[in-house]
């Protein structure tokens, strides 16, 4: 079974009488290099309304760069983002994190830049699209229609949420 590098340690252990591996995505021979990103398993966020925003974040900060978190933390949210978070976890690994941190380790040397983070009131871009997809496929929007009340609607939802 294929599974995600960050939840190979949370298949494993739901699962411990299979065999895993982790692939890359398959591509053609016109993908062009760097198409996919290495994406963190989680981001760390405060509101910008906090009254306290320095402390917000030092906190963030301690929560994303200090290597006594990556040890309290470990592998539960994933494979770290964090290079120094991987290097102070790379003595404990299993056979399978380990497997997980060394294809992280090759993929970043193939992978681009990570696309900015989803905007305020994008978050339900996937529903959006699957239901825009399912009423071209039922014949109750043409491509084009679809498409236009997509954008209308998730811009919609970006200026309600700023």
């Amino acid at each position: 079974m294929c599974v995600p590098a960050g939840s190979l340690t949370s298949y494993q252990t739901a699962a411990p009488g299979y065999t895993y591996v982790i692939a890359n995505w398959p591509t053609g021979p016109g993908t062009k290099p760097g198409f996919q990103y290495l994406k963190p398993s989680m981001y760390w966020a405060a509101s910008a309304r906090s009254e306290h925003p320095a402390e917000a974040g030092l906190l963030i900060g301690f929560l994303t760069t200090d290597p006594r978190v990556a040890k309290l933390f470990g592998v539960d949210r994933g494979v770290p983002a964090n290079p120094q978070f991987r290097d102070a976890l790379s003595a404990s690994l299993d056979a399978n994190t380990k497997m997980a941190f060394d294809f992280t380790a090759t993929m970043a040397t193939e992978s681009g830049t990570a696309p900015a983070t989803t905007p305020n009131g994008a978050s339900d871009v996937q529903i959006m699209i699957g239901r825009y997809n399912q009423q071209v496929l039922f014949g109750q929007l043409s491509p084009q229609d679809a498409g236009k009340a997509f954008v209308e609607e998730l811009q919609r939802s970006i200026d309600a949420a700023s």
